[in-house]
C-alpha cells in the first residue's frame, strides 16, 4: 500500500509538472490512480501514439521543468506469451527501438532534445519456463488444510505468482507446514518465512508497510532455476505463459539502465 508521497507529489511541491503516458487499459485503474497521483495522465492506444504524444508534450513544455513517465507495456506482454528469448520478443524490442528513434529522437527539435534527459529501464527481467513442469499445490492437501481463514470465513488462497508464491498459514501450523513443504518440494523451491525474507532484504530497503506484510502472508515459496509453483484456485487456472518473473534468478532481477540526453542520440 502506498500511503506516503510519491515522486509526482514530491515534484509538484517543487513546482515541477509531471505527466504520465500509459496505455488506456491501465490509465484509470485503481492502481494507476494511486501510484500516479498528482500527475496528469495521458492515455494512449498503442506504443506508437504514446511516443508521438510524448514528443508533442515535450515540445509544448520545453520552456519549463517537467517530468515525463512513459510506460510501454507491449514488450512485457510478448515476453510472457512467447518467452524472453523468443524471436517475437526480439522483434518487438527492435520495433520499440525503431519507434523511439524515428518518432522521438529524430523528430524532436534540437533545443528540446539538448535540454531533455532520457532514463531508460524496466521494472523487472524475464525468465523462460516450461508451464508443463509446474508443481501445483493442489496436489499437497496437507498444506492447503493449514491455510488461514479470512474475516469473511473463507480460506485465504495462495497469492503472488508462479515464481513467488505467498501463503497465509495458520500460525500454530507454520513450522509444521514449512517443514512438510521442504520435504515435498524442497528440491524445486526455497521455502522461507516472510519475516525472514523481510530481514534478509528481499522486499527492498527500508521498513515495509505493515499492510504489505499482512497481505503477503507468513510463508514464501521461491522456485529454483526455471521451476514454477502455482495453485489452481479455479478449474483450468493453470500456468500457460512461457515467460515469468518475480523470483530470485538473475535474469528476473537484473534490468538494463541507461541515461543520456536525447540530443546525444540524434544521428
Amino acid at each position: 500500500m502506498l500511503q506516503n508521497k510519491n515522486i509526482h507529489n514530491t515534484l509538484k511541491q517543487e513546482g515541477i509538472k509531471t505527466f504520465t503516458h500509459v496505455n488506456t487499459s491501465n490509465a484509470y485503474s485503481v492502481l494507476s490512480k494511486l501510484i500516479f497521483r498528482g500527475s496528469k495522465i495521458i492515455p494512449s492506444i498503442k506504443s506508437s501514439d504514446s511516443v508521438v504524444r510524448l514528443r508533442k508534450n515535450l515540445e509544448e513544455n520545453s520552456d519549463n521543468s517537467a517530468y515525463f513517465f512513459v510506460h510501454l507495456d507491449t514488450l512485457d506482454t510478448i515476453a510472457h506469451e512467447y518467452g524472453p528469448d523468443s524471436y517475437e520478443y526480439s522483434s518487438e524490442l527492435s520495433s520499440i527501438t525503431y519507434l523511439l528513434d524515428k518518432e522521438l529522437v529524430q523528430k524532436l527539435d534540437t533545443k528540446t532534445a539538448k535540454e531533455t534527459a532520457l532514463l531508460l529501464t524496466a521494472d523487472h527481467g524475464g525468465l523462460k519456463v516450461d508451464p508443463r513442469e509446474t508443481t501445483y499445490l493442489n496436489c499437497l492437501p496437507k498444506a492447503i488444510l493449514n491455510l488461514q481463514v479470512g474475516k469473511n470465513r473463507k480460506t485465504i488462497l495462495p497469492i503472488g505468482g508462479p515464481r513467488e508464491l505467498f501463503l497465509h498459514i495458520k500460525e500454530e501450523k507454520l513450522a509444521e507446514t514449512k517443514d512438510w513443504l521442504i520435504q515435498k518440494i524442497g528440491d524445486k523451491a526455497q521455502i522461507i518465512e516472510t519475516k525472514e525474507a523481510e530481514e534478509k532484504g528481499l522486499f527492498g530497503l527500508g521498513i515495509p508497510n505493515n499492510e504489505v506484510i499482512e497481505r503477503t502472508g507468513n510463508l514464501l515459496i521461491l522456485p529454483y532455476g526455471n521451476e514454477t509453483v502455482w495453485f489452481e484456485n479455479s478449474e483450468g487456472n493453470k500456468i500457460s505463459f512461457l515467460g515469468q518473473h518475480g523470483g530470485l534468478h538473475e535474469e528476473e532481477m537484473l534490468v538494463p539502465f541507461s541515461i543520456t540526453t536525447l540530443n546525444n542520440l540524434k544521428g
